[in-house]
């Protein structure tokens, strides 16, 4: 717990983020385990509005099953509303949702799970909802407002201001091989 760290993107160079969605599942998950408040690398709460407005992309494995843990606890009530919004705006494609399904089905013990997919599976192929444009909104806003912070976290490094003449450089060589042409 002291160590852990599950952050590739590492933003505003941070051990973890708390703000990515590996940072937001692996939170939820210690935090349905007991574990959140021992484990020293996250040192933000879970940002329940962030949860809202999540990419899921190749992890949507994941999410099915925290969202069942966290509608069994009455306390996680707001925090299981946030998964289950993300989870109805995913960017998962139908096809996606129907081999979850075919997949639970075949191990056939995890009814909630089941019931969990069932229900994206029927929400995807629904005609789209007009808050559909509000929320994808809301996620293209906070994905630019993420890339500021690194933009003006990378722009203020020390790094960035040593390798300026070098970048500097590089560009009057590519316009005085330009000019050659």
């Amino acid at each position: 717990m002291r160590w852990l760290r599950v952050c590739w993107q590492n933003k505003e160079l941070a051990y973890n983020c708390g703000r990515c969605e590996k940072c937001l599942r692996t939170m939820i998950a210690l935090h349905l385990a007991g574990a959140l408040s021992r484990c020293r690398t996250f040192n933000r709460p879970i940002d329940v509005q962030r949860v809202h407005y999540l990419r899921f992309g190749d992890s949507m494995y994941f999410w099915p099953e925290l969202l069942a843990e966290l509608e069994r606890r009455p306390a996680d009530a707001a925090l299981a509303e946030a998964v289950r919004d993300s989870m109805g705006w995913a960017t998962t494609p139908e096809w996606m949702w129907g081999r979850f399904a075919a997949s639970l089905e075949r191990k056939g013990n995890l009814p909630e799970l089941l019931r969990i997919v069932k229900e994206r599976l029927e929400y995807a192929q629904t005609p789209p909802d007009p808050r559909r444009h509000a929320i994808e909104l809301g996620k293209a806003m906070t994905r630019v407002f993420d890339l500021e912070q690194e933009m003006h976290v990378l722009k203020s490094s020390r790094s960035w201001k040593l390798t300026e003449p070098v970048r500097s450089a590089g560009r009057i060589v590519r316009r005085l091989r330009a000019g050659r042409r």
